[in-house]
């Protein structure tokens, strides 16, 4: 007996849930900054979005100070919560869906390789 392992459901696009105009990705340049979308992989392959400013130092620190345990819970919590600008209202009221983009937008910031000279 042969047992069928090919999927016979065609693979369907993600869907993105929310949306935005480039007006309102101006005026949230102008005011924010740097800005990224977050999407989350939801249930039914929906692709949930978030918009974020990029944390700063202070937001970094802090989050940091927060989570002297390591727990990075409060860090992706805490990052979230000062960086969101606008999105799906899932994120922000499912805590797996917020801890994720939390995660992500703590790691929007970036240590960079530097170099050091003996002079």
């Amino acid at each position: 007996m042969k047992i069928q392992t090919e999927n016979t459901e065609e693979a369907k696009a993600p869907v993105i849930a929310f949306t935005f105009n480039p007006t309102q990705l101006s005026q949230w340049k102008k005011t924010h900054g740097e800005v990224h979308a977050i999407d989350v992989i939801g249930e039914n392959n929906e692709l949930i979005r978030g918009i974020f400013k990029k944390p700063d130092l202070t937001v970094i620190m802090a989050a940091d100070a927060m989570s002297s345990d390591n727990d990075i819970l409060k860090r992706a919590e805490f990052s979230f919560s000062n960086c969101w600008i606008a999105g799906d209202t899932r994120l922000q009221l499912q805590d797996d869906l917020k801890v994720s983009a939390g995660i992500q937008v703590y790691n929007l910031f970036k240590i960079r390789p530097a170099v050091i000279t003996k002079l």
